[in-house]
């Protein structure tokens, strides 16, 4: 995201909105999914217990990109394979720690989502009841006009150890700064930023 007036445009600045950015977003516990419902947050961008934390979350491997329709369209699963085996999605284990939240990940067009991204993250110890995701930047506002953000919020009675984020993304290219937003049972809040290049599966 651009704010070319500095923090003053990124203050005052209207919510980005999540939706037009992912269409589907799904956490899988390894046996459940918990779906992300899009609603309109007045908490995303406040810490509850009135100061920020530091995230435990951290990512566990390199993203992954699933063809949905692999069993019935295999050049779908062929080009999945093709984004996985030739394209590095990310650096985890090489890269210095300040990178090592920076992905590769591919988006669909016009609503024909065939590929799925699969990012692999542990929450910790910590329990949290729910998550949100949103635009990062939006944590630095105010919420706007109405003093809310978009977001996909993930609803469960404890998050906790590894799971699996999928997201769908979906005509949208290029750079965009997702922040994962957690609330533990102590009321610390906190939030996981992964910066996101979103490439052209379609291109492969």
């Amino acid at each position: 995201m651009i704010f070319p007036g500095g923090w003053n445009d990124l203050v005052v600045q209207e919510p980005k909105r999540i939706k037009p950015i992912i269409s589907v977003a799904q956490i899988h516990d390894g046996s459940a999914y918990y779906n992300g419902e899009v609603v309109l947050s007045s908490e995303y961008f406040l810490p509850s217990g009135g100061s920020w934390t530091s995230n435990p979350f951290v990512l566990t491997d390199e993203p992954k990109v699933v063809a949905v329709n692999s069993g019935i369209f295999f050049n779908e699963g062929f080009r999945a394979m093709a984004m996985n085996q030739q394209t590095k999605m990310s650096n985890i284990s090489d890269a210095p720690p300040p990178m090592s939240n920076l992905l590769f990940l591919y988006g669909n067009k016009n609503g024909d989502l065939k590929y799925r991204i699969e990012i692999y993250i542990n929450f910790g110890l910590s329990e949290f009841p729910y998550v949100e995701l949103s635009v990062m930047e939006n944590a630095a506002g105010t919420g706007g006009a109405n003093g809310v953000v978009e977001v996909f919020r993930f609803e469960k009675s404890n998050f906790t150890g590894l799971h699996t984020l999928h997201l769908f993304f979906d005509n949208y290219f290029g750079h965009v700064n997702l922040g994962l937003r957690a609330e533990d049972s102590l009321s610390n809040s906190s939030i996981f930023e992964m910066k996101c290049v979103i490439l052209d599966a379609e291109t492969i």
